[in-house]
């Protein structure tokens, strides 16, 4: 079988390390954000947040790499690197499915906040669960000895090229189907909205604004035959409302979302009925729905390149294909830059109201330290002119005492 060069190695882990720094970071940005200020939890927030863990997770063999299969099949950093590739690496696709399926809930059943946030602990048992398991059960396998499922796998340590069938069915497998079933969804939510998109006014549509613009056209109708207030009035003023004349009223209001992340709804939805959710529009849950198939597109930019380099090494297993898994190793160690990328889009007015409260809190300290510095130096140059004064009389006094 054929294997990468030296320098083919080392290109890989030096991508690798500095990615999986750069998605280290940007991946404690969006759980620092998220924990620190109310405005960024919003409800793709939350799901995103939890699975924020499993990209840093995915820190740790990226930045071990090659260090994990020149150690050995059996020692602790291979095991270790293999165990956490197994736990954290599908992590993202099963969140990718939660969130779709927190659509097909808003969408067509009608979920409120309350019955929404009730599903989190669920999704955190199923997604950290469906791949925790057999991590944990092929790591007890391995280092006992008993069947060494863990083992060097080119660009790190994760299950032995051996049992490629296993890695498909543990992972790729689930992926995948996550996956479908996401896309799925979103297609019969797209069908939802394109045949509702008369609603929609503005720059809704676009997929970077956060903010849009929904209008609505009241007409109302006011006839002489709607007297009910008129009758009430004396009869003697009755006569001045003979010649009154229809005429329609129209009122226009614009409902604007950019204040809703002030909100600690889930879904800001009221209590609806399925009905009322399959023919009214929702702004919310739209955006919800645009949200997470933004993070859904990016899911796909991560799993594509190792889905086709997965393809291309089944159908050719004695060849290493230098460019798949270089852009494999490179889109996995920036997933974590790739999700804060989207949370930073899809969360652009919380952003602002950040950079504005972070403004507000280092400006006024910088304005205390100058008025503190500009007093300190008014008090000196106080100081120094009646220093001078001082010697200016005690010379005048000396000077005169001399004299006599």
């Amino acid at each position: 079988m054929e294997s990468l060069t030296a320098n083919q190695l080392l290109a890989i882990v030096i991508t690798e390390r500095i990615g999986a720094c750069i998605s280290f970071i940007s991946s404690l940005m969006v759980i620092v954000t998220y924990a620190s200020f109310g405005y960024f939890r919003k409800p793709i927030n939350s799901l995103v947040f939890f699975a924020a863990f499993s990209t840093i997770g995915m820190t740790y063999p990226t930045l071990v790499s090659e260090s994990g299969p020149n150690a050995g099949q059996q020692s602790p950093l291979c095991l270790s690197q293999a165990f956490a590739v197994q736990m954290f690496l599908g992590v993202d696709a099963t969140w990718s499915l939660c969130m779709a399926f927190n659509v097909y809930l808003a969408f067509f059943r009608g979920w409120t906040t309350k019955n929404l946030t009730k599903l989190h602990y669920p999704y955190l048992l199923f997604c950290y669960g469906i791949s925790g398991v057999p991590a944990l059960v092929y790591l007890v396998l391995s280092a006992k000895g008993y069947q060494n499922i863990y083992g060097p796998a080119i660009i790190w340590c994760w299950i032995d090229i051996k049992y490629d069938a296993v890695r498909i069915g543990t992972l790729y497998a689930i992926v995948w189907l996550s996956l479908l079933i996401a896309m799925t969804i979103y297609c019969i939510a797209g069908r939802v909205i394109w045949k509702k998109r008369q609603h929609i006014k503005g720059n809704f549509l676009n997929p970077l604004n956060e903010n849009f613009l929904n209008t609505v056209t009241t007409t109302v109708d006011v006839s002489a035959s709607d007297r009910r207030v008129v009758s009430m009035l004396p009869d003697d003023s009755e006569a001045q409302y003979e010649d009154y004349q229809p005429y329609t009223v129209e009122v226009e209001t614009q409902t604007q979302s950019e204040d809703r992340s002030q909100l600690p709804a889930i879904l800001h939805m009221p209590r609806i009925t399925r009905e009322y959710a399959e023919n009214e529009v929702n702004p919310d849950a739209w955006l919800y729905a645009r949200s997470a198939v933004l993070y859904y597109l990016a899911l796909l930019l991560v799993w594509v390149p190792s889905s086709i380099n997965r393809i291309y090494a089944l159908v050719h297993p004695d060849q290493v294909n230098f460019g798949l898994n270089y852009v494999s190793a490179m889109v996995f160690s920036l997933q974590g830059l790739f999700y804060a990328i989207v949370f930073c889009v899809t969360n652009e007015t919380a952003c602002r109201r950040l950079n504005k409260d972070i403004r507000h809190r280092i400006l006024p300290r910088k304005h205390s330290m100058l008025n503190e510095a500009t007093k300190n130096d008014m008090t000196l140059d106080r100081f120094a002119r009646r220093t001078s004064q001082r010697l200016d009389s005690d010379i005048n006094s000396v000077t005169s005492l001399a004299g006599h």
